[in-house]
This record gives structure tokens, C-alpha cells and sequence, in this order.
């Protein structure tokens, strides 16, 4: 995997303009040049793909990610400094199926991958969502002997396997625990490396675009000669360009 190039920026952010967050997580690893096909990228676990998202912001940005929340309790804004390899557990999705038994049902499951969230994209309501998302991860259900229809699993059980399956991928559900130094609140935020990452790309692009803009009026270069160039040369054309 390798930082981005300037063309890379710019082509995951416009990518991201018409797709979902979960797509262009996805576009964003295949630019990256993970080794992985788009279809075993898909595949993956959602904490292990997120694990190569927060390997992909170390070496794009130098420092931790900076982050502000606001404390629930009193309104305090907080300041949050992180570094991408403490967000990334040793607990790793399993492999293979989980099992869990629940009110005489047993199901066996898989971890949630990006094909799912994006299966269940055009899912009106939340509740259903969730209940699609879960049954496209059973893999098998069973009441003793007899194998059990999707519409036959109670929303009980449903509930216990999204637990489930939060326990047995916990990369892909990582939740901060913050402390507001103003009123000593503890209080819990969910975090969410694709949308972190994406976000400091957009604010990347609007600085290439500047750098674009001020570049092509100052000496007629095109985009594609603008964007081979590096950081450094770019930087040392606009430094002339300054009054």
C-alpha cells in the first residue's frame, strides 16, 4: 500500500461526490494498490478493512488524526489527538462462522462485509435495515433439526446477533471513550475511519485545486502537468508566483 498521489486525491474525492461513503472506501483502497481485487476488497471484514484504512491515513498524513467533540453534559468542545495505530486492536475478525444460540435457535454467521452495507443501501428504514443486513450474514438457522426460513428468525434473536456481531469483528464497531476536562463527563463516541480519511482527502483536494488554479493562470500549465509534478516542485513554482 502507498500514499496518494495528487491525480488519487482527486479522483476518490469526485468518485465520493456520487457514491455512497461505503463505495468510496472501497475506490479509495483499490487506488492505494492494496494487492486485493474489488471483489475480495468487498469481501473483506468491515474491521479488517478498516484496519488497512487506518494503515492507509498513516502513510498519507504525517501526526495523529485531530478530531473535536462536543461534551453532552456541558457543551465544552473537545480536542481529540489520536494516533491511526492505537485505533487499530488486536482482536481480528474470525475467519470462519460464529455460532450463537439464542431462545433454541442457533445461527451461524460471518462477519458484515462492505458488499452487505452496500446491498442494503437502498433500505428505507432503519429497523429494516438492520434486520436485512444481519440475514444477509446467517449463514445457516436452525430450530434443533429443522432449518428455519429468514422470516421465521424473531426480532429478539436479531437483536442478539447484531451484538454477537459486534463482539467477533470489534474493529468494525470502535467506540471512543472520552472524558470532558471542563465538567469531567465520561462519554462514549463512535468512530469511523472511512469517514475520517474521506473527509482529509476533501480538504486535501481543495488545496490541489488551489494549487491547480494559481499554477495554470501563473504559467499555462495543464491539470495533468500540474498533478504529475511533486508536492515539493509544486510548492517551489507557487513560492515564485508570490508577490
Amino acid at each position: 500500500m502507498q500514499a496518494l498521489s495528487a491525480s488519487d486525491v482527486l479522483e476518490v474525492v469526485e468518485w465520493g461526490t456520487s457514491h455512497s461513503l461505503t463505495s468510496t472506501a472501497l475506490y479509495l483502497l483499490d487506488r492505494a494498490g492494496t494487492g486485493l481485487d474489488s471483489e475480495t476488497l468487498a469481501a473483506l471484514p468491515l474491521g479488517t478493512r478498516d484496519r488497512l484504512l487506518l494503515r492507509l491515513y498513516g502513510e498519507c498524513f504525517a501526526g495523529p488524526i485531530r478530531a473535536r467533540e462536543a461534551c453532552p453534559e456541558c457543551g465544552a468542545e473537545l480536542e481529540v489527538e489520536l494516533r491511526p495505530a492505537d485505533l487499530a486492536l488486536d482482536a481480528i475478525a474470525a475467519s470462519g462462522p460464529t455460532c450463537l444460540q439464542h431462545d433454541g435457535v442457533t445461527l451461524r454467521f460471518r462477519p458484515t462485509a462492505s458488499h452487505d452495507l452496500l446491498a442494503i443501501e437502498g433500505a428505507s428504514d432503519e429497523a429494516d435495515a438492520a434486520r436485512a443486513l444481519a440475514l444477509r450474514c446467517i449463514e445457516t438457522a436452525q430450530r434443533g433439526d429443522t432449518e428455519l426460513a429468514p422470516e421465521e428468525i424473531g426480532d429478539e434473536t436479531i437483536a442478539r446477533l447484531g451484538e454477537a456481531m459486534a463482539l467477533a469483528d470489534p474493529q468494525a464497531d470502535l467506540t471512543l471513550d472520552l472524558a470532558c476536562a471542563d465538567c469531567g463527563h465520561r462519554f462514549g463516541r463512535s468512530f469511523d475511519i472511512a469517514r475520517v480519511l474521506v473527509d482529509e482527502l476533501v480538504n486535501v483536494s481543495r488545496r490541489i485545486f488551489c494549487d491547480v488554479h494559481a499554477l495554470a493562470r501563473g504559467y499555462g500549465f495543464s491539470e495533468a502537468q500540474i498533478l504529475g509534478m511533486s508536492a515539493w516542485r509544486r510548492q517551489a513554482y507557487l513560492e515564485m508566483l508570490a508577490p
